[in-house]
């Protein structure tokens, strides 16, 4: 017998459930939910996972018996993730934080990046990935150092990078001129403020941590274009998903009618609606779409 849990099934013999992860060593995630369905069905994964999981309805809750370990969990819904980050600054504890919702875009991911979170993911389909942050200790250790530094890191510009990798590369005052966009004397200064800045024990370690940083970025740009689509995509028949896979494959109209036995009119009839439900105006807008989506 199954029941239901957040839009999909589970299994009361849990014999779909995710597996106990390798190294778990029953690790401790808070987790702070406003949504009584969502918060039961979060740690119902996570138990059955290997996690020992502390869960808490609202802010109010968690001030009151705030464990001292382990990773944060916080919904991004009804001002969590600056609250929470609020009771860390007060208690001056460094747990990394890590934001989830339902359905995410990049505003909404850089803002909760800027109240305190330092990784994202979308529920539950980024829900391996989520498992896999948690579960990496080293993933863990780098992302309450990330949490630290995330102040400087939102204040960093490209000239900035420019002048840490130019220190890096050990260039001397004359090579400034046309490479910087100011002179050696203020390059330096301004590198040494950058270091002190990230509290970083010199310039090796101040690039590698913006370099972190640039990668992350990259990441919640991804994430948010995977979410997009996969929101864009729910409302495709599964026809829909055939035709729009061969125009992601670049075939023409005869070419996919010949590869999905239909005529040629029907495929033009699917394109026009698929290009109106996932709201996109060519071919190369609905090929980034697919690709994103997982549809080819």
């Amino acid at each position: 017998m199954e029941h239901l849990a957040f839009g999909y099934t589970v299994p009361e013999d849990h014999s779909e459930a995710p597996r106990d992860i390798e190294g778990t060593a029953r690790r401790k995630v808070i987790l702070v939910d406003l949504d009584d369905r969502r918060r039961t069905t979060v740690t119902y994964w996570l138990s059955v996972a290997g996690y020992v999981v502390a869960p808490y309805e609202n802010t109010d809750e968690l001030a009151n018996h705030f464990p001292s370990e382990g990773v944060l969990l916080v919904a991004d819904e009804g001002g969590l993730i600056a609250a929470v980050s609020a009771l860390l600054r007060a208690r001056v504890q460094t747990q990394a934080l890590l934001a989830y919702d339902s359905s995410i875009d990049t505003a909404k991911m850089v803002r909760a990046m800027r109240n305190g979170a330092v990784d994202y993911f979308l529920w539950p389909d980024g829900k391996v990935f989520l498992l896999n942050a948690i579960n990496s200790e080293a993933r863990r250790r780098a992302l309450i150092q990330r949490s630290a530094m995330m102040d400087g890191l939102f204040s960093l510009s490209d000239n900035d990078l420019a002048i840490l990798r130019f220190f890096k590369e050990g260039r001397t005052p004359e090579e400034a001129e046309g490479k910087l966009s100011t002179n050696f004397a203020n390059a330096k200064e301004r590198a040494d403020a950058i270091v002190q800045m990230l509290d970083s024990s010199g310039i090796e370690q101040a690039v590698e941590t913006a370099t972190i940083w640039r990668d992350l970025e990259r990441k919640i740009h991804a994430q948010a274009r995977m979410a997009d689509a996969l929101s864009r995509l729910k409302s495709l028949t599964a026809r829909e998903r055939q035709v729009l896979a061969a125009i992601g494959q670049g075939l023409s109209s005869k070419e996919a009618a010949l590869k999905l036995g239909i005529s040629s009119r029907t495929i033009d009839t699917h394109r026009t609606a698929i290009f109106s439900k996932i709201r996109v105006r060519n071919v190369a807008q609905a090929i980034h779409i697919a690709i994103f989506g997982g549809v080819v």
